[in-house]
């Protein structure tokens, strides 16, 4: 399993946003910047599952050539 970490991003005057660096989740918090904002985050990443996706699929969905008839 990837190891998951958070990345904190202030926006000024934006509030802060959290992000998962292994499946890009973000997190926001309601409160304004400085009252334990970070903290409310963090406690959001912990409890969240990654949801990764399978690199092996095709994301447009458009089948590849067969090479087996070759």
């Amino acid at each position: 399993m990837p190891i998951r970490r958070l990345r904190i991003v202030k926006i000024s005057p934006s509030p802060v946003i959290g992000i998962c660096d292994c499946c890009n989740a973000e997190f926001k918090s309601d409160k304004h910047p400085g009252d334990d904002t970070e903290k409310e985050i963090a406690a959001a990443f912990d409890a969240h599952e990654c949801k990764l996706v399978d690199g092996s699929q095709n994301a447009l969905g458009i089948p590849r050539k067969s090479t087996s008839d070759r």
